[in-house]
């Protein structure tokens, strides 16, 4: 089984190596981030019972489109035999499909305000944004860890 294809995830750390957990976490939850990987979210009886009825394989036709990318196609197969098939030949944060601003900040801030709060994050997410006016690198790197 190829190393990102495993369905047998029973623990956070082999949920974060499979696309079948982070494809069926998709499907229920309607997203993946750093808080969909949990102990909860692995036991979950839907999200494990999706997993199974996932297959996961490289598609050469597919890569062979597009330099620089790690393009996907996701095709669904309804109860009644329809299938639904979505291609992305450049996946968000790519070069060539960048976040927004707004995407980009969002992020950042998911994973940073956890760590230093919300005025200190925000702070570090305008000073680095701004990199190029800072004459002391030493301002920024004092905001990187949480304050006492």
């Amino acid at each position: 089984e190829p190393f990102l294809a495993k369905h047998a995830v029973s623990t956070v750390v082999a949920a974060q190596a499979s696309l079948p957990f982070a494809l069926a976490v998709a499907a229920v939850q309607g997203k993946v981030d750093v808080d969909s990987f949990t102990e909860e979210t692995v036991a979950d009886p839907v999200i494990q019972g999706l997993i199974p009825k996932t297959a996961v394989y490289q598609d050469t036709e597919l890569m062979a489109k597009v330099k620089g990318s790690m393009p996907s196609r996701v095709t669904v197969t309804t109860t009644d035999g329809r299938e639904l098939s979505a291609e992305v030949l450049y996946p968000k944060g790519n070069p060539s499909n960048r976040l927004t601003e707004d995407e980009f900040r969002g992020k950042f801030m998911n994973m940073v305000v956890r760590v230093l709060g919300e005025e200190q994050a925000t702070e570090l997410y305008d000073l680095a944004r701004g990199l190029d006016g800072i004459e002391d690198v030493g301002e920024l790197m004092a905001l990187v860890s949480p304050r006492r």
